[in-house]
């Protein structure tokens, strides 16, 4: 059985609160769209998002034939999430972010915390709701993202 993006957001927040329900749920519109992508970005930057998002995509298809845990990768999951949500200019809460790693949270904040002592991601408290934390990749993470997404693009 395959799924959507924002089935499997609408299957796993079912476990979560309501407010963290609502946080995961902007996370279909990082992936399905170019929102907030200014035009004065390089193509190539633009080509990177979306062959990042398609990457996502293809991941989450790829769970709903196999059992997810089969193909785990949490660190790239939530790389991927982050650096699409760079590309649209939205900024993700810890929350929306576990979600959208596929795996149990607190696989999802292990890896997050791992990310974050490796220098690859920032936290930033959101302005006015002190119970949310934005995570925010660091150009430590961005660049060789976007060298790996300039080499999959010249092939």
């Amino acid at each position: 059985m395959t799924y959507s993006v924002a089935e499997f957001i609408s299957t796993t927040t079912k476990a979560l609160s309501p407010q963290d329900a609502l946080q995961a749920q902007r996370i279909p519109s990082v992936f399905l769209e170019s929102a907030g992508e200014d035009s004065r970005l390089a193509s190539s930057s633009s080509d990177r998002a979306q062959l990042a998002r398609e990457s996502f995509m293809d991941r989450r298809a790829r769970d709903g034939l196999f059992a997810a845990k089969l193909f785990a990768d949490p660190a790239w999951d939530i790389l991927l999430t982050l650096y699409c949500a760079s590309h649209s200019r939205q900024h993700l809460s810890v929350t929306s972010v576990c979600v959208s790693a596929a795996v149990p949270a607190t696989t999802a904040l292990r890896w997050i915390n791992q990310l974050l002592g490796l220098g690859m991601l920032h936290k930033k408290s959101h302005p006015t709701d002190g119970r949310v934390t934005w995570l925010d990749l660091s150009d430590q993470a961005r660049l060789p993202l976007d060298r790996y997404f300039d080499g999959m693009l010249a092939k």
